[in-house]
């Protein structure tokens, strides 16, 4: 399915190069993102969640883009907060107005929920100058729960924010 969606965003980046003429790469600086979206809960221990992410960090290059994070998981079923810190990593593919990107969030849980946190994605953004952007991803969630011992998996479908 990621492999499905990175072909998909390539090929339509290459497609939709800007005709007006304006820049709408990520700039170097210092950057936030706002994402949200829904995970859909998979394996044996599967449970849906509802995320939210703030993340911060510096864009060295069009390239590449490393942050820090924190966010939550609510996870509706059993009625508890996982409130993930990570450390984040972006690459793009800067083409166009559309631009293809792959992600990885890497931390630790807190809350209701503790332990190891990850969820790599890929997805695309929808420059509209060069501050700002629409996202588009899917992903994958991996949440382990120390306490319990239990490793809790999702396809994460999810929308957010440049700025």
């Amino acid at each position: 399915m990621k492999q499905l969606l990175l072909i998909m965003c390539v090929l339509c980046s290459i497609s939709c190069y800007s005709q007006d003429g304006k820049n709408y790469d990520p700039q170097t600086g210092i950057k936030g993102f706002v994402e949200s979206g829904y995970t859909i809960g998979v394996g044996k221990d599967h449970e849906g969640r509802i995320p939210l992410w703030a993340t911060i960090g510096y864009q060295f290059n069009p390239y590449l883009f490393i942050g820090v994070g924190t966010g939550e998981n609510y996870f509706h079923d059993s009625k508890q907060y996982g409130i993930p810190v990570y450390g984040d990593i972006r690459a793009y593919l800067p083409v166009s107005w559309v631009g293809p990107f792959i992600d990885a969030k890497i931390g630790a849980s807190m809350a209701d929920v503790k332990g190891f946190y990850i969820r790599p994605s890929a997805g695309c953004r929808f420059g509209a100058t060069n501050n700002t952007a629409l996202i588009l991803s899917i992903g994958y969630e991996h949440q382990h729960i120390n306490e319990s011992d239990l490793d809790l998996g999702g396809i994460v479908l999810n929308v957010g924010f440049e700025f």
